[in-house]
């Protein structure tokens, strides 16, 4: 029988060093929190001060009674330096997909196409692209 080393850290997460999705998310985060040195991200001041060079539209009208969130690039522009992007990326429920689409075809939205993973690419008659990712 051959015994598993089972480092501490996780042993004291899970015993038998078998961790949950969750706890596998959860124990990555505080790793990398750990790793993160003092003073090496973007400053408070810089990230208020930046402003977006990309408008996106809002969402929030069309898709205000289902649970979805912006993903992406857009989605890390609060943590991180700028960076340039014209599509918005948003992600929601798997069972949600169809109706959210149906939503943005009703706002105006054009189907371009079905995304590799699951999902969809959308187009505005003014050429905002949005990416919605079933998840």
């Amino acid at each position: 029988m051959t015994i598993r080393y089972i480092p501490p850290a996780l042993a004291a997460i899970a015993p038998d060093g078998n961790l949950t999705p969750r706890q596998k998310r959860r124990f990555l985060i505080d790793m990398s929190l750990r790793k993160q040195k003092p003073g090496t991200g973007s400053s408070l001041e810089f990230l208020q001060q930046r402003t977006a060079d990309y408008s996106y539209p809002d969402l929030r009208e069309f898709l205000k009674d289902i649970k979805w969130a912006v993903i992406g690039t857009v989605a890390t522009r609060a943590y991180m330096a700028e960076r340039v992007t014209q599509g918005l990326d948003i992600v929601v429920l798997h069972e949600d997909g169809e109706k959210v689409v149906q939503h943005l075809v009703i706002a105006g939205y054009s189907i371009v196409s079905k995304l590799e993973i699951s999902g969809y690419q959308l187009c505005s008659s003014d050429q905002n692209a949005v990416n919605v990712y079933f998840g």
